[in-house]
């Protein structure tokens, strides 16, 4: 039997957890399983199969090669500054793809995927190919920034930018499922995301320190890379004679605009007009709220960040904390009854952050440093909060250290 540790505990932790915490989870214990190892060596036998599959679905190569130039325009005129800049890219990309036959091909040739012959039978001795793509894009960038006073600041802005292809998603290897049909495949003529964003904001700078501002943003996103699918097989680079009768699943463009919206809200001030020590006070938070125009992943719909700062007489104290809402993490195929998982989500997380430092005299300093102070943990669920797919407690960090300058 594997010997396990009570030196950690599981807990789960800022919501209810049912009983799940009184099923005294065991940890496995990695010292003392090596100390058995060393003691029987017997007892252990490689993963020569598993080993040998690993490796060939993790020989991954992708190339890239860009090509870029640049030219700039700035001037100004009474209140107003202008910037113009137009950019040109061209792209080269090279993808190694395995090619793999299906399990019942496998079978057909009096082998099994459980052997070490079957498996590089499967994977065509662990021979790939490599398949090309190119683009290239014009992107055209500008803005305009006005003094309407001496402290309140108009600024609008226009940019073209792309997101270039998950290298995942470009090469690597063919996963056959023979049981439901289904065939996963790189696309090695993913596109990349093209994108238009559009900004307007206001700022009013207090006096003598400090910044009050507001803005818009318009993302507009042609060519948005989805993942998980189905697509036709020529839309990937393949045929409709590779796997005859299979359902095809890769990444894929899709087809029209998708617009994200945000309004960013921004607030920054030291305090330096208040007397004596209290000038050493400042304080800062800002808050983005999206609005895009179906669901995405990674994307939490609303976010903000503050912060408290104290600094005097060769002391600093920082005090930050940072908040997201709920987001997707499933890839858009994804429904609520997709098997095991459903629809994933990362649970609203809250971080506070703390440093310190002192300057004793000029060449020492003593700080200290603390990320995630409160330990709070990271939350995936499926469908419903209540469900929990994931949960990740990492801990708090914290450093302390003497800085010597000489």
């Amino acid at each position: 039997m594997i010997p396990w540790t009570q030196n950690y505990q599981f807990q789960m932790l800022g919501f209810d957890a049912g009983n799940m915490n009184a099923q005294n989870w065991r940890a496995d214990s990695n010292y003392a399983t090596y100390d058995i190892f060393k003691a029987h060596p017997e007892y252990f036998v490689p993963d020569t199969v598993g080993n040998l599959k690993r490796d060939l679905d993790n020989n991954k190569r992708v190339t890239e090669d860009v090509f870029a130039g640049y030219f700039e325009v700035q001037a100004r005129t009474g209140r107003a500054r202008f910037d113009l800049g137009l950019r040109y890219e061209k792209t080269k990309t090279g993808a190694k793809v395995a090619n793999i036959r299906p399990v019942k091909d496998v079978t057909a040739a009096g082998l099994s995927v459980s052997t070490v012959e079957g498996l590089l039978y499967q994977y065509n001795g662990g021979s790939y190919s490599t398949r090309h793509g190119e683009y290239d894009d014009w992107f055209l960038s500008g803005g305009i920034k006005y003094d309407f006073t001496d402290n309140l600041v108009g600024q609008f802005a226009y940019s073209q930018s792309i997101l270039r292809p998950d290298y995942g998603n470009l090469g690597g290897v063919v996963s056959v499922n023979d049981d439901t049909q289904i065939v996963n495949v790189p696309n090695t003529l993913l596109k990349p995301e093209h994108s238009t964003k559009y900004f307007a904001g206001l700022q009013y700078f207090l006096e003598p320190s400090g910044v009050v501002g507001v803005s818009y943003y318009r993302l507009d996103i042609k060519d948005m890379q989805v993942t998980g699918i189905t697509v036709d097989p020529e839309d990937v680079g393949y045929s409709s004679g590779d796997y005859p009768g299979y359902i095809f699943r890769s990444a894929q463009n899709a087809p029209g605009i998708s617009t994200n919206e945000g309004v960013i809200f921004e607030y920054d001030q030291q305090f330096s007009f208040l007397p004596g020590a209290l000038k050493g006070f400042g304080m800062r938070a800002s808050l983005t709220m999206i609005d895009p125009d179906g669901e995405r992943v990674n994307m939490p719909k609303k976010a903000a960040n503050w912060g408290f700062r104290y600094s005097y007489s060769g002391f600093d104290l920082q005090l930050t904390g940072n908040w997201q809402d709920k987001y997707r993490t499933s890839a858009l195929s994804n429904t609520s009854t997709t098997a095991n998982n459903g629809i994933l989500y990362h649970a609203p997380r809250e971080l506070w952050n703390l440093s310190a430092s002192y300057k004793i005299d000029k060449n020492f300093e003593v700080m200290l440093a603390g990320r995630n102070i409160f330990n709070a943990p990271d939350v995936i669920y499926s469908n419903v909060p209540g469900r929990v797919q994931q949960y990740t407690i990492y801990g708090s960090m914290w450093n302390l250290g003497i800085k010597g300058t000489f």
